[in-house]
């Protein structure tokens, strides 16, 4: 990642290490400019996006190489767009979370 920004997972930890509001904004505040970490926001929070998959299907880390997490963000579009669907879904979930480094 360019100019500085910290993998995404650091600023999740980091987030998740503090109780205090006054730092989480803080953080977030430092962060505004990281698109990567709002698209992550968006896609893992936004009510308005569903993904069609009721659990979690099983996956083995490290199995595929997608690339990056902008790539498996992209990838997860296909699934709300219902460009997959069933078992298919299930698959193309699968191979998403096998193929991003935590």
């Amino acid at each position: 990642m360019s100019n500085g920004t910290k993998m995404i997972i650091d600023i999740l930890n980091e987030l998740a290490s503090t109780t205090s509001r006054y730092n989480k904004e803080a953080i977030l505040t430092r962060e505004k400019n990281n698109g990567l970490l709002k698209a992550v926001f968006v896609a893992a929070l936004d009510p308005m996006i569903n993904y069609h998959i009721r659990k979690i299907p099983q996956y083995e880390s490290g199995l595929h190489n997608i690339g990056g997490l902008e790539i498996a963000l992209k990838m997860l579009d296909d699934l709300s767009s219902r460009m997959f669907t069933g078992h298919a879904a299930i698959f193309h979930l699968s191979t998403i979370l096998s193929g991003v480094n935590q």
